[in-house]
């Protein structure tokens, strides 16, 4: 999959490249937000004997955690690349 979303070394960032690294960005983009909904799932795991216990634990955990902050963070996203898209061409690149 990497060579299907790596860029080649000759390859200049575009509008998506900038809006991708934004949302990936560790302290201001979703993964903080999915780490929410992913740590505790991952600490219940470490607890567990079996999947029966952890699948108990999964229906009482669910109802603690909300998708929401992540699902917004997504959507703001997601509308933003489809406001650039839709303006007819990417913005160019500053190339200096």
């Amino acid at each position: 999959m990497a060579a299907l979303t790596s860029p080649g070394p000759d390859a200049v960032p575009d509008w998506i490249d900038d809006l991708s690294a934004e949302a990936l960005e560790a302290r201001n983009g979703w993964m903080p937000l999915a780490a929410s909904l992913t740590e505790p799932i991952a600490a219940l795991a470490a607890t567990c004997e079996s999947y029966a216990e952890f699948d108990a634990g999964l229906a009482n955990l669910a109802a603690t955690l909300s998708p929401q902050a992540l699902a917004e963070a997504l959507a703001r996203y997601a509308f933003a690349a489809r406001v650039i898209a839709n303006q007819g061409k990417a913005p160019e690149p500053d190339n200096g």
